[in-house]
Formats: C-alpha cells, structure tokens, sequence
C-alpha cells in the first residue's frame, strides 16, 4: 500500500485514540508509535528522541529501510523548561522557555524553538521582559567549531543551510558583526554589511566596515572593499579587498614593512615580507629589508609545533651593512645569525632538547634594537640528548655545545660531549635482617659509580695561548674568524680527550658525629700528546712537536671528614618571650692527593728564554682534560658554619603563636692546612655572610684573608712580597684582608607578574605572544608600583698597596599614574665616572583595545627611542603607527 494512502488512515485512528485514551499518560507514547518515533520520558524532564528511521524523513516509502537515504543522519533530542507543545497534524513542536535542541554537532539554545518535521526546518528567537525592556533567551547556535549569537536564526537540518538576524560570532580576539546572514551547506555565511573588530566594547572604540563579507568555514573573513573606522568616524584607511584570518588558525599573507630614515643608511622599508602557512604545524616567515646607500637584509623565521610532542623554530637571518654609502668614509659590515630552538615532551625517560645562537661576532651590535641584547658579550648553543639503558643502573647522553666571545672572537664548539655515567649502588648491601651495627651498617651504605666523558672540542684560540712561553714555529693564521678559510688550522687543533672516573664514599653515625670517606680514582685518554725542546736563539721560542698517538694519565685522590650539628639558646624574658637559636656546624676532615711531577713520562722541566728560566710542564698540557695534581697534598680542612634564628610572640597576636623569623642564614668561615708544603703550608681563609632581612633587603658578604704578612723588599724600590711568615707571629693579628665585597639589593614587588601567574596558558593570546617575544614589555596595572635596587662594592689590594675598589648602583621599577597610564624607568650609576650610565625611561597608556608605547634612552652607546600606538590583539599586531629612532639606525 502506498504511504499516501496509508498515513491518513493512521492519522484518523491515532486521533480517535487520543479522544477515547487522553487521561492516560501513555498517549503520547502510542500517538508517535504510529510515525515511527522512539520516545524517552525521565522523571524531571520531558525529553524526546526521534530515530533516524522515521517516516517523516523519508522521500518515498517503495525503497527498503536500508537502502533508504534518510534526511534525518542522527538522533535529535530537545527540551524546554516551560512546555513543550506538539501538533500532530501539522508535524510540529513547540518549546517554550530555555529550550535546546542537539542533533550531532549542531547545538542550539533559545527562549523560543519551533520544529517543523516536515520541511526539516527549526526557528529560534527571544522574548522581551515587559518591566526591563532586556531581551531574554538571545538564540546561540553551534554548528562544530562555528558559533554565533543572533536575535533570530532559522536553520534546515536536512540541507545544512540557515539564515541569521542580527549575527555576532567572535573566535579568539576577533568580533564580526552583521545584519543579516545566509549560512550555505559548505559552513560558509554570507553577509550583507558587517564590522570587524577586536574590542569588546558594544560600541566598539574602533573596527572595519565590511560592505560584502564571507566567512569561509570559520576560518578566515573575505571581504571587499572596507576602511577603518574610529569612534564611529570614517577613515581613508582602507583597502578595496581584504582577508582578516580569524584566532587560533594560520593564514598566509604579506607582512607590511615599515618605514624610516637613517642618518647613515638613507631611506629604508624594513621588517616587510610575506608569511607562509604551510599547515597547521608549521608555519614561515620571510623577511627583508633595504636601503637607500646600499645596505640590505633577509631572515627566514620557521616556526612548527605538534601539540603534546613538540614545539621549536628555526632561524637564518644575514645583513649586509652599509654606512655613508655615498661619502668617502663608507664603512660596511657583513653579519649573520643562526638559531635554533626545539622542546620536545619526554617520553619513556628519553629527552632531546636544543637551543642554538650562533651568530657573527657584530651581528648584535650592529643590527639588534633591544639595549639587552646590544650589550651580551658571548653567545652559548647547547643541544642535548639523553636516555636511560633500561634493566641497567646507566645512562647515556650526548650535547653539542658552542660558545663565542664577541669581543674576542674565540669560539670553542664541542662536537660532541658524549657521557656514559652509572647510578649510585651499594654492592656490600644484603637483604638480612635483623638488628645491624655501625660497622654494618657503615658497609653496606659503602656506595659506587661511575662516569665516562668524551669531549671534542674545535677552537679558534690561537695554539700559542696553550703554552706560559713564546712557541717557535708555530702556524698562527693572520684572524681568529671561525670560517671555512681558517677550518683546516681549526681542525688541526682539534681536542680530543676522554676520562674514566670510579668514586667511592660511605658514611656512618657514632654517637653525635657523622663521618664520611670517599676515594676517587680517574684516569685519562688522549689521542695525541706534546714533546718540547728547550729554548734556543735560533729558533727564538720552545719548539713544540705534536705526537699523534696513545697516551694515557691516571690520578687519585680521597679524604675523611667528621661533622656534628650543636644548638645554643638565648632567652630574653618579656612581654614576646623572645629566643634567639644559635646553629652551629662544624666539620674537619683530612685530604691527599699524591705528587705526579716525579712521573718524567709525563712531566718535564724545559728552559723557556734566553736567561735560562725554566717551568715545569706535563705532555698534556692544554688539551681537553687538566693532567693530574702536579704537587703533594696532604691537607687538614677545617671549617664552622652559623645560623641565627629568633622566635618571638607577636604582641597583636590573638592566638599566642610564636612566629620564627632568620636573623642571620649563613656565616661561614673555611680554609686549610698542607702538611707536604715546603712553605704557605696555611691556605687563606675564605670568609661568607648572607641574609634576607624582614624579607626585604638580601645581604651578601664575602672576603678572603691572608694569614702571612707582607714585607717590603729594599733591593728594589717600592716592591713587596709575600713572607713565609704568619701575620699573627709578625704582630699584625689574623692576616691581611686581600679583599671583600658587599652586595645588597631589594625588590618592593612582591607581587610580580612572574610570580603571580604560574599558567600562561590562562592569559590572554596577546600577552602570550608579548611574554614569549619579549617579557619586559608586559605592563601590569595590578601593580600599583615596583621598584628593584642592587648596590655592589669590590676592594683588593695586594700588601701596603692602595686598594682597588670598584662599586655599582643598579635601580628599576615602574609606578601606576592613574588606571591606564603607567611609567617606567631604569638606570645605573658609575660611581668612578660619576655619572649616570644608560638611563632608560617608558611611558604606557592603555587604550582598551588599543595601547601606546614610548621608550626612550636619552644618551649613551644605545640611545634611542621608540612610540608605538597598535591594537593589542595579536590578530591585527601589524595594525599599527610607529616611530623610531635607535643606536641601530646610525
């Protein structure tokens, strides 16, 4: 029978149904049976299910069920907390207040929802409160990652399009708003006049007029012709096409340059290129610059990043520098930077980690605009692997390391360090139980490891620093410059070494005192060695042959210590009971250490000048690992260390706690006694302080003193030497005091932005992006104000000279003006030039979505200033007017 024939009939009867059975609560039941529906009823909601297989989805009724194409793809569930109202005949349902309908990804929420079963069709609206005029239940559609916000949506559920009034849809920092929309089955809305803004404001301070708009699957916002409005005020600022990527997704597009003059370069467009998104992990920047006497520059900027894996970037960037490109003192400079960063998760105990900055030893100074940056003296890489051998106490790791000097030029690169390294066991321990005595349980805690170290060191040094003599014959290129020209000498002085440490230790308690022993034997490998000729007037210098063949060292050492812990307690008995706890720590213990220069295979005395002086000197001198101790050592160390602490009552405290506060964490005094020196048996003592008063000001102090005195020699005018014998003997007390330093410094911010927030993830995207750029440019005006001073004074002097004394004063900090302006500020002073040394000053206004920015350093090697008015969101950082002016720009 045909489904056109038979509905009505079923209609008529479940009607008739209806009449005869209203009062009972299984009507509704049996009325949808009759279609095909499924029906869920819960105690404290009414909600309904209707199944993929029912008749009203279905274009003909001749086809099988599961060959059937059905309209309807999933279930669809819908409430409403008021009523809900069906009308059988018409195929229709009602729901009235916070009503909700879910059909796979597709959400829907609003005041008011009709279903109409027949067409596929759901309208969605909202109700005015009659008192306030507010509008209630404003519908919000979700369609996967789509979202919007509208006073009235109507969608087919059959054919994935809709139509929208009064459209707001926002992802990430991005807002678009239009009047009315058409959603096509592609995701896609089309839109007829809309604005385009990052502030949150309903009246936003600015946005984008947008006269044909398509928002591609949520993705990016295609536009033409469009301009900027400020305040509601029309700007010529516009484009007659456009592409607004929206949060959270890459989009390829050109990077605007930026423009200026400089003094020496000419006219310049800078920072401008083109952004590629090769997918959605990775993502390429290329940028350039040029000038107008010559100069010019590229950088290409890769960053990638899988979540839960790994995130990283790479970085090559080259400039070519021309000054005073049309005048007769041009002066150029090529320079060039390399980085690499990638942090990977750990997985399995494995890690892999890196973070290369290779640069040109000017690169810095001659194209950096940060004052940070301007001033670094060296540049470090480090890449690092390493992982655990399962069902084994070893460990494996390899790292590459890298290191230069600017100011020199030396660049030292270990290619690469290779360590195997075993975890601590015991191997007298047993598993007996029972009572253990001190002896054994000073045994079995007898602990072993083990270390193997590798390291190949490549090095532009010139070889003749190695040696305390002038070397003969020696090949020194004419530059350190670590380039392919100087690679074959670089590679020829390469340093290869590896060495075998076995460290042995225990320790055990009798009574109060805790003694501990160790012994460390070490042994060394090297691949080549150096055999010397003394000095002769022919040669003008020590010849110094290189023998490329086996070689080993081997070295040990051990000692003894004793330690205890004793306590002493002052009372002050008053109103806060006060009680100050001294802390006492003392230890000695015993050292040796054999002598390795009676080994001629190893050392050798040679002559180094024409006046015969000689020097003692091992074969290895200068390679990777140190040779062994060259002189006995049998020495007694001894040592104490103090605490101070004071616990009182606080007089306004209601629970009568006692509270504890450090008056002084550290005073420590340290030195040595050598048995098997022939003179200066008595090291010099190394004295230390440190404290944080009322967790304000940390204090730090430390000296050496000299113990033997200072004597003038009469042979030669105004000259002194060191004596053998002790001040102490000689009347002049303890020891002379060769130097000390003082450092204070104090930060009054203790809420800090680092301190205060643990998880970056929960700030906002654009402050990410500005802490991970460039931390310092973050303004918090949670902070009313801050201020950091450090002060550090130095003295030395050697005997009755006059004391070398150097001395520093850093400060930092900002202050709150009002609510949206904040000011900045930064300087040190040179007290031996008396004046003050790289002033910084930064004014901050904040502007809702818009922020203001002017940095200034009125004078010195990095005077410059910059001012900046940008949107603060990071979808539109190129939105943006700028002025600057810096040392880089000479």
């Amino acid at each position: 029978m045909s489904i056109d024939i038979f509905l009505p009939k079923v209609v008529n009867f479940c009607l008739k149904l209806k009449n005869l059975f209203y009062k009972l609560p299984t009507i509704l039941l049996i009325v949808l049976t009759c279609f095909g529906t499924r029906i869920a009823v819960s105690q404290n909601q009414a909600e309904i299910s209707v199944d993929s297989t029912s008749v009203l989805g279905s274009d003909s009724a001749s086809i099988e069920p599961k060959e059937q194409k059905r309209d309807i793809q999933t279930t669809i569930n819908y409430n409403a907390r008021d009523s809900i109202r069906f009308n059988v005949v018409e195929q229709r349902v009602y729901l009235y207040g916070d009503a909700w309908v879910d059909y796979g990804d597709t959400k829907l929420d609003a005041e008011i929802i009709f279903i109409d079963w027949q067409t596929g069709v759901i309208t969605a609206t909202y109700l005015l409160d009659d008192s306030t005029g507010k509008k209630i239940g404003v519908p919000h559609f979700q369609d996967g990652d789509d979202e919007y916000e509208a006073e009235k949506i109507i969608y087919n559920y059959k054919t994935g399009k809709g139509y929208i009034s009064e459209i707001v849809t926002s992802d990430g920092e991005g807002y678009l708003v239009g009047k009315n929309a058409n959603k096509d089955a592609d995701n896609n809305l089309l839109i007829d006049g809309a604005m385009y803004t990052t502030c949150n404001r309903k009246e936003p301070h600015y946005h984008f007029k947008l006269r044909k708009t398509k928002v591609v699957e949520q993705r990016k916002i295609v536009t033409n012709y469009f301009n900027l409005y400020i305040d509601e005020v029309p700007t010529p600022l516009g484009l007659p096409f456009g592409l607004f990527p929206m949060a959270e997704t890459k989009s390829s597009g050109v990077i605007i340059p930026t423009w200026g003059e400089a003094a020496s370069r000419g006219f310049f467009l800078r920072d401008g290129g083109y952004y590629w998104a090769v997918n959605d992990y990775i993502g390429a920047k290329f940028l350039g610059e040029i000038y107008a006497n010559g100069g010019w520059g590229a950088t290409a900027d890769v960053d990638y990043k899988k979540r839960y894996s790994y995130k990283g970037g790479l970085m090559y960037s080259y400039r070519d520098i021309v000054r005073n490109g049309d005048q007769y003192d041009r002066t150029s400079s090529r320079d060039y930077q390399f980085r690499w960063t990638h942090t990977p998760e750990s997985r399995g105990g494995k890690s892999f980690s890196a973070n290369v900055n290779y640069a040109s030893s000017s690169f810095y100074s001659n194209t950096t605009t940060n004052v940070n940056t301007y001033l670094a003296s060296s540049l470090n890489s480090t890449v690092r692997y390493y992982t655990p051998i399962k069902k084994t106490p070893f460990n494996v790791s390899a790292n590459l390391r890298h290191d230069q000097n600017n100011q020199t030029g030396v660049v030292n690169m270990n290619l690469p360090d290779i360590n195997l390294s075993m975890n601590r066991v015991n191997p007298f321990k047993t598993d007996k139980v029972g009572f253990k005595s001190s002896f054994r349980k000073f045994y079995e805690g007898i602990n072993l490891q083990y270390a193997f170290d590798m390291r190949n060191k490549l090095t532009n040094a010139p070889t003749s620093s190695r040696f305390p003599f002038t070397v003969a014959h020696i090949e020194t290129p004419d530059t350190v410059l670590f380039n392919a020209e100087n690679f074959n000498y670089i590679w020829r002085n390469k340093e290869t070494g590896m060495k075998h440490d076995i460290p042995v230790s225990g320790s055990m308690k009798v009574g109060p005192f805790s003694l501990n022993g160790n012994f460390n034997y070490s042994e060394y490998w090297y691949p080549k060695s150096y055999n010397y000729n003394n000095y002769t007037t022919a040669d003008s210098g020590v010849v110094v042959n290189e023998v490329s063949s086996f070689d080993r060292a081997y070295g040990y050492n051990g000692g003894v210590s004793v330690n205890t812990t004793m306590y002493g307690m002052y009372s002050f008995i008053g109103k806060r009971n006060k009680q100050i706890r001294h802390t006492v720590r003392p230890n000695v213990g015993w050292r040796m250490s054999p002598d390795y220069t009676k080994n001629s295979r190893i050392f050798k005395t040679i002559q180094t000048d024409s006046l015969g002086n000689e020097v003692l000197i091992s074969k290895f001198n200068g390679l990777t690992y140190a040779a062994p101790n060259t002189t006995q050592s049998s020495s007694i160390t001894f040592g104490i260390q103090n605490v101070f602490e004071m616990k009182y009552k606080a007089i306004k405290d209601s629970a009568q706690e006692s509270k504890k506060i450090k008056l002084l964490e550290n005073l420590s005094i340290n030195s040595s006694y050598n048995f098997a020196a022939d003179s200066f048996q008595l090291s010099k003592f190394n004295i230390s302080a440190n404290t944080n008063l009322f967790n304000l000001l940390n204090v730090n102090f430390s000296s050496v003193v000299d113990p033997y005195a200072y004597v003038v020699d009469s042979s030669i005018s105004n000259y002194q030497r060191r004596s053998s014998t002790l001040a102490w003997d000689a009347g002049k007390g303890v020891g002379q005091t060769e130097s000390w330093s003082l450092a204070l410094s104090t930060n009054l911010n203790p809420d800090a932005f680092k301190k205060r927030y643990k998880n970056q993830s929960e700030l906002p995207a654009h402050v990410r992006n500005m802490l991970e750029f460039d931390p310092s440019m973050y303004v918090d005006f949670n902070i009313p104000w801050s201020l950091s001073v450090s002060y550090t004074y130095r003295e030395s002097h050697i005997g009755f000279l006059t004391p070398e004394a150097t001395q520093s004063l850093q400060f930092n900090g900002d202050v709150k003006l009002t609510q949206t302006w904040k000011l900045g500020y930064g300087a040190a002073y040179d007290f031996e030039d008396k004046r003050i040394v790289t002033p910084r000053l930064n004014i901050y206004k904040d502007l809702h979505c818009w922020e203001m920015r002017f940095q200034w350093v009125p004078y010195g090697p990095a005077t410059m200033y910059e001012f900046y008015i940008n949107v603060k969101a990071s979808v539109l950082q190129d939105l943006k007017w700028s002025r600057r002016r810096s040392y880089y720009d000479r």
